[in-house]
This record gives structure tokens, sequence and C-alpha cells, in this order.
């Protein structure tokens, strides 16, 4: 309830939905902030040789038997939020956005590789959880990464004007921040989000995710394409089949994402096509609640 916002609803087993639904989220989320934490301080070194931690672990990668737990993959194999989102942020070259105590943002780029990185690029868009267009874009060139090492060299303070009268204060819960990393080798490419406030305080919509087709790309593999009509945050894909997502738990900022299915055994279009869904957070939140932060 510190972080997220909860229906009050007459059905039990729809509670449960969300609640296990949220649990995912907070799970997700919570042990990407510590591990990135734990990541960006590769490089601190004290005077007397003492130094921070060189990496993380978490606990625990799979469950042992059916039951509840803090692992990222069920006891059938099946992959949780966090167990995406850990794909993600132990990536060997990673950047890592965060914001200071002072309220400064500061971008941290990790390379763990052993080779040097030139010539890349980083954009910055600021968004508003009202509009799927960016309210502001700026980017910077970054001319060397080293091996091995910790970059954090941009802090900056972002300022906007827009016509819309509800975002003319820019407070923290109308934006949040999208930011990107690009360079000539793709698999370096990637996209990441740094969220200003608590979900519960933010100016969120009511999302309308919705899967517009659904196709087959191969061999059990199957192409997603969804479409929204407003900014959806922690978007997740369900199915009772057996099988791992190209991206799960993601960001929605734009009108269309596709997104792929690899199936563990046969299937076909007709059975996946009844047998997924989509949630997003906007689905377990009140309409009382919708467009307004909380208290």
């Amino acid at each position: 309830k510190s972080w997220y916002r909860e229906r009050e609803l007459n059905d039990d087993s729809e509670e449960f939905r969300d609640f296990l639904y949220l649990t995912q989220v907070h799970q997700a989320v919570a042990v990407k902030t510590e591990t990135e934490f734990y990541r960006r301080a590769f490089n601190v070194f004290y005077s007397n040789g003492e130094g921070y931690t060189s990496g993380a672990l978490y606990w625990q990668l799979n469950s042992i038997w059916p039951t509840a737990s803090w692992s990222s993959i069920e006891y059938g194999g099946r992959w949780k939020m966090l167990h995406y989102y850990a794909r993600n942020f132990f990536r060997p070259f990673l950047i890592s956005p965060w914001r200071t105590s002072g309220g400064s943002v500061r971008v941290t780029i990790i390379n763990d590789f052993l080779m040097n990185f030139e010539n890349l690029t980083l954009d910055i868009e600021i968004l508003s959880y009202l509009q799927l267009e960016p309210l502001k874009k700026v980017s910077y060139d970054i001319s060397k990464v080293h091996r091995k090492s910790c970059l954090s060299s941009y802090k900056k303070t972002f300022s906007f004007t827009t016509p819309a009268p509800s975002l003319q204060k820019t407070k923290k819960e109308h934006v949040f921040s999208l930011l990107k990393l690009r360079m000539e080798l793709p698999s370096i490419n990637q996209k990441v989000y740094l969220f200003f406030t608590a979900p519960k305080f933010t100016y969120i919509q009511r999302a309308k995710v919705k899967i517009v087709n659904l196709s087959k790309t191969g061999k059990n593999q199957f192409s997603i394409l969804l479409k929204t009509d407003a900014v959806a945050l922690y978007v997740w894909l369900e199915t009772d089949y057996e099988g791992v997502f190209s991206d799960n738990g993601f960001i929605m900022t734009k009108k269309t994402e596709t997104i792929f299915f690899k199936s563990n055994s046969p299937l076909s279009v007709k059975n996946l096509r009844k047998n997924i869904s989509v949630t997003s957070l906007s689905d377990t939140i009140d309409d009382k609640n919708i467009r307004k932060p909380l208290k």
C-alpha cells in the first residue's frame, strides 16, 4: 500500500489476482533497484583500499517445490516478472539511472566487458503519464566507456514548458523519463525508465492494452502485437502454456509494441489466442483514483 494503489473489491478471487500481480511487480522493481545499486558501486574505493561490493546475487533462482516463494522461476519453469528483469539488470553493459537524495538525476554506465566502447549516444526523453508523446528530448555524446568500469558523469536538472495546464508545475507526479543508449553494436543498445515517485502518487490514466494481432513466425514461435491508448506501466502477458516471452513486465510509451513468445511444446495460434491475457498497473486501480495522485 505504500507504493501501489489497491482496488476495493467484493470479489475475493479478483482481489487475489490483483495481489499476485502487484507482488510480482514489487519484487521485480525492488530486486532491480538493489542490484543496480550494488553494481554502480563497482569502482568505489576508499583511501585505505577498502571498497564496496563488486557485484550481486539474489535469492533465489528457482523454487524446488510448488509454493509461493521469492524465486524468480516457478517450480514448473515459468518465469516470474523478476526473471525478465534480471535478464536486463545483469547485462554486462548496463545504463543505470538514479536519483540522489537532493533530487538530481545521475546516470551510471556499467561495463563488465574486457573491452572499451567508443562513440555512444545517450538519449533522454521526458514523458508524461497523460500522453504518449514525449515532452522533451535531449541527447549526450559519450566518447568512451572503459572496460571493467562504471562511468557516472551525468548530473542534469531537467526543465521544460508545455501547454498542458496540469503539467505547468512539472511536478514529479506528472512525469517520468526514458533513457536510451545506442551505438553501432546492436547488442549494447538498450532502454530503461526512471520514475521520480511511487506509482500511487502519479497521475496515471486507465490504459486499455489489447492484443490486436497474434501470428505464428516459426516452429513454436509467435508474434504478439499489442496496442494501447495511454501510457501503460508493467504490462504483463500470461498464458497457461509453458514458454518464454521476449519481454514482460514492460512499460508501453508508444501506441504499439511487438512481443514474441517461444512455446516449449507444439501450439496453435487458435489455442494460444484463447489462453493469453494482458494486465497493466491501471487495471488494479479504482476508477475514482485514476488520473489523480493519492494523498
